[in-house]
C-alpha cells in the first residue's frame, strides 16, 4: 500500500510537516518526558518526518545517548545530529534487535499501515524491559463541524478522508483502538490521552488540514464524496475565523514494558 503523501511535492510536503510539528510537538514532547526519557538513553523515532522530534530527542539523550530515526522517505532528514542514525525504509520490513531501546515513539504512523498490529508488536519487542512505548494516532471519525457558512462542505470533506483511508484497508479510527492494543501488549502503567480540540479557521490544525486537502485533492475526489466546489468551500472554511470544528482527535498512549 502506498503512503498517501508519498508523491507530494517537496515544498508542499515540507510546509505540511512543519505545520504538524508546530501544532503537535508540544504534546508529543510532554508525553515523551512523562515516559521518562533520560540522558544516555537509546531511542527509536518512527516516522521522523521533518525531524523536529528526532532533533529534540537527540538533545535530551545527550552525547552519551543515541537516537535511531526511521522514515520511508528521509528527504527532510539531511545533516542529522552526531548522535542520530537515520534509517530509510518501510517500518513493516525493518528488523530491530530485541530489547534494545529505552524509548520508542511513533506519531501518525500506524494509521497508514494495514498491518499495524504486526508493526506494534515489532516495536514492543525492540523495547527494553522497563522501557516506554509512546504512540500517538488519529481518530478521523471524530470530526464535527459546528459553525461557518461552509460547514456542510467541511463534513463532506472529512467523510471523504474517512472513506479514503478505509478504501486503502487501514483504520481511520485507529487512535481509539490504542487502549486495547496496549493492553494486549501487556503494557504497564498505561496512560491514555484524548486531544479533540475545538479549532477555528486560521488555527494551526485548520491550516494543516487545508494543506493536506490541497495535496490530496485527487484522492478526496476519487471517493465520490466531494466535488471541486466542496474543496474550494473547505479551503474557505479552514481560513475563516468564524468557522469552528473538531477536525479529528489524537489519542496518545504511553505504556511501560
Amino acid at each position: 500500500m502506498e503512503y498517501v503523501f508519498h508523491a507530494t511535492q517537496y515544498k508542499n510536503e515540507w510546509e505540511r510537516l512543519q505545520a504538524i510539528e508546530s501544532v503537535f510537538d508540544p504534546a508529543s514532547r510532554r508525553r515523551i518526558l512523562s515516559a521518562g526519557v533520560k540522558e544516555g538513553a537509546r531511542c527509536l523515532e518512527v516516522g521522523a518526518g521533518a525531524g523536529s522530534v528526532m532533533r529534540w530527542l537527540a538533545e535530551k539523550v545527550g552525547p552519551s545517548g543515541r537516537v535511531t530515526a526511521v522514515d520511508i522517505n528521509t528527504r527532510f532528514l539531511d545533516t542529522p545530529p552526531a548522535n542520530v542514525d537515520v534509517v530509510a525504509g518501510d517500518i513493516r520490513a525493518l528488523v530491530f534487535e530485541s530489547n534494545s531501546f529505552d524509548l520508542v515513539h511513533a506519531r501518525y504512523v500506524l494509521v497508514h499501515i494495514p498491518e499495524y498490529k504486526m508493526v506494534l508488536d515489532s516495536l514492543w519487542k525492540a523495547l527494553k524491559p522497563g522501557g516506554a512505548l509512546v504512540v500517538e494516532e488519529p481518530d478521523f471519525t471524530a470530526y464535527r463541524g459546528f459553525s461557518g457558512a461552509e460547514v456542510q462542505s467541511f463534513n463532506k470533506v472529512h467523510q471523504a478522508i474517512v472513506d479514503m483511508y478505509s478504501s486503502k484497508g487501514v483504520d481511520p479510527s485507529l487512535g481509539s483502538k490504542l487502549p486495547m492494543l496496549f493492553q494486549g501488549l501487556g503494557a504497564k502503567d498505561l496512560v491514555i490521552e484524548n486531544d479533540s480540540p475545538f479549532s477555528c479557521g486560521g488555527s494551526g490544525i485548520s491550516t494543516m488540514m487545508n494543506l493536506s486537502a490541497v495535496q490530496l485533492k485527487e484522492k478526496y475526489l476519487a471517493t465520490g464524496k466531494v466535488t471541486g466546489s466542496d474543496l474550494e468551500a473547505y479551503s474557505r472554511f479552514t481560513q475563516n475565523s468564524d468557522s469552528w470544528a473538531i477536525y479529528y482527535a489524537t489519542i496518545g498512549a504511553i505504556g511501560q514494558k
